[in-house]
């Protein structure tokens, strides 16, 4: 406390050093105009003159005015006070002109937020969710891909695909998700093309309706409740149990397929799933967040994984692709049957 007092000290002398000058010029004025002329208006201007530079003058003059002509008035010494102080605080409002008052409180004064975009489509429904031909950036915002996780969440891996940071969440540049999303697509449309097999996998209790809708549409396989350790490492062991036995040969183990590619929708929950798919030489599409390493999969698509609503939006465009690759296969197939048939009609011919 006590150096807080020292530290007024100085201030408080300045105010009333300025509280003396003040008082003495208002004073000093009124003596001069009422000496040149009686009838003088008590407020009209006057010419300046000179304040005294010393305390001790500064106390004379008052102590003489205050003999001559008795108390002032106190409204008229503290509009003085407040004014000069004015002066000594804002320059700005020092000048007469009442446009550059109105100026500075505008600056001041907080501007209004921008409208928001309308040009941003809602969401469509999963029947008529765009293709990867069609999909474009405003899809994306609009499904919420573009927002990452907490920036202390962050992995050190994902700074190529973070477009920056915003009430510290990381912001994801979506025209890195539009072009891993469509080379995608593109590995879907030729594995299917190619007969090949395909898994959606997401175990996350929201979005097992969109696994399933998304492997019906491309004609592929899905898992949504768990997934079993040692399905691609053990499958012998793992899947021998559920599959039936070969009526020629019961003691004949099984025949097992490994899939062509297997797409994860939540990965961080699916790891082992992950790690068995690279011992496998299984190439893996995921969508990566923020807060997990793309490096550990195949085909990378930087996005939100935790908005059903972007997920579901990324599963029906990689669905959507690999049910463009089955259509043109059963067409390429129609076409070669119908090749065989002209060739054999012509040959009994």
């Amino acid at each position: 406390m006590a150096m807080a007092a020292r530290a007024l000290i100085p201030t408080l002398r300045s105010v009333a050093l300025i509280t003396r000058q003040t008082t003495a010029r208002c004073f000093a004025s009124t003596i001069v105009a009422r000496q040149e002329n009686e009838d003088t208006p008590e407020f009209e201007e006057t010419p300046e003159v000179p304040v005294p530079k010393t305390s001790r003058e500064l106390q004379r003059e008052v102590d003489a005015f205050l003999g001559k002509f008795g108390q002032p008035s106190f409204p008229l010494i503290a509009l003085t006070v407040i004014h000069q102080l004015n002066l000594l605080v804002s320059p700005r409002l020092s000048s007469p002109s009442p446009a550059q008052n109105i100026d500075s409180i505008r600056e001041n004064f907080p501007k209004p937020l921008p409208d928001p975009p309308r040009f941003i489509p809602n969401p469509a429904p999963p029947s008529q969710s765009p293709t990867s031909y069609t999909l474009t950036i405003s899809h994306l915002i609009a499904a919420g891909l573009h927002l990452g996780h907490s920036t202390s969440l962050w992995n050190p891996a994902t700074l190529p695909f973070i477009f920056g940071t915003r009430a510290g969440i990381s912001i994801i540049n979506l025209e890195h998700t539009l072009v891993h999303l469509r080379r995608a697509c593109q590995v879907l449309r030729e594995i299917s093309l190619r007969g090949g097999i395909i898994i959606f996998v997401g175990t996350r209790p929201g979005i097992y309706r969109v696994v399933i809708n998304a492997a019906r549409r491309a004609e592929a396989y899905h898992i949504f409740t768990r997934w079993i350790p040692g399905t691609l490492t053990n499958a012998i062991q793992v899947l021998g149990r559920y599959a039936p036995p070969n009526p020629d040969d019961p003691s004949r183990p099984p025949r097992i397929f490994k899939p062509d590619v297997l797409i994860v929708l939540n990965p961080i929950e699916n790891e082992i799933a992950i790690a068995e798919a690279m011992l496998n030489r299984v190439p893996v599409i995921a969508i990566t967040d923020t807060d997990y390493d793309p490096r550990k999969v195949t085909y990378p698509i930087p996005a939100n994984d935790d908005s059903v609503r972007g997920v579901e939006l990324v599963a029906g465009v990689l669905a959507e692709a690999a049910r463009e690759g089955v259509l043109k296969r059963k067409m390429l197939k129609d076409k070669m049957e119908m090749k065989e048939l002209r060739k054999g009609e012509e040959s009994q011919s």
